[in-house]
């Protein structure tokens, strides 16, 4: 007489799905969290103060030096006693090289519906490279009178040492407040946008591509491993008379 013959199932290896696990929530985590906010910034603190007057023939400029990659917005803190004349004349240039000021963009912005402290946020074209580059903006009103043109908040002293405040081309012992900010962009995003620019690839999507190769192989091993383990008919055992 022979009896039923029975195999045995087998559990799937714990420890290999709980690294899968764990490598996946790695990768969506750093997907999810590598794009934050990037900016630079002169920031109000104690001893901000607002002066002068930028109008007619009076023209202000500051430098700086932008740490973060895809600047695309600078933002101000104008002052407008009454309602300004004219425009704001805004000009960017990049002033990293040896030799002249190269021109990067320029806009006039209406400025006469500005409300009291009322953040300025001028858009520029992305710049890709703008990481260690530096910059100098130019600040006018040509077409105001004096006492209706801008004032700018400020903050005195060496706390910004990474660029200088001039008043028609005379250095000053303060900085505008202003803030350099790059788009939100995940990982990925940021990647795409450096192979477009031509960029070589940087740690951190480097390190996103590996976290997802090493989950991809994770995950075809995991289910081989479910697919093969699962049923193993040489475990089985057997009656025989």
């Amino acid at each position: 007489m022979s009896a039923d013959t029975w195999t045995v199932r087998r559990a799937p290896d714990w420890r290999l799905l709980t690294g899968l696990a764990a490598v996946l929530v790695g990768a969506e985590v750093y997907l999810l969290g590598a794009g934050r906010v990037q900016q630079d910034a002169v920031a109000r603190r104690p001893g901000s103060f607002v002066v002068g007057e930028v109008s007619g023939d009076i023209a202000i400029s500051q430098t700086m030096t932008a740490s973060i990659v895809g600047l695309d917005r600078v933002t101000l803190w104008p002052v407008a006693e009454t309602a300004s004349e004219g425009p704001l004349v805004f000009r960017l240039y990049d002033v990293t090289p040896l030799g002249p000021p190269e021109f990067v963009f320029g806009t006039n912005v209406s400025v006469d519906h500005l409300a009291e402290d009322q953040p300025l946020v001028i858009g520029v074209p992305r710049l890709a490279r703008s990481a260690g580059r530096r910059y100098r903006i130019d600040l006018s009103v040509p077409d105001a009178s004096p006492g209706r043109g801008l004032s700018f908040w400020m903050h005195e002293g060496d706390g910004y040492p990474l660029g200088e405040l001039a008043v028609n081309g005379r250095t000053q012992p303060a900085d505008l407040l202003f803030t350099l900010r790059a788009e939100d962009l995940s990982a990925w995003a940021r990647m795409v946008r450096r192979l477009n620019d031509g960029a070589s690839l940087v740690p951190g999507p480097l390190a996103m591509l590996v976290l997802l190769m090493l989950a991809n192989v994770c995950v075809v091993a995991g289910v081989e491993r479910m697919v093969a383990g699962g049923f193993d008919a040489g475990e089985g055992t057997g009656l025989s008379e």
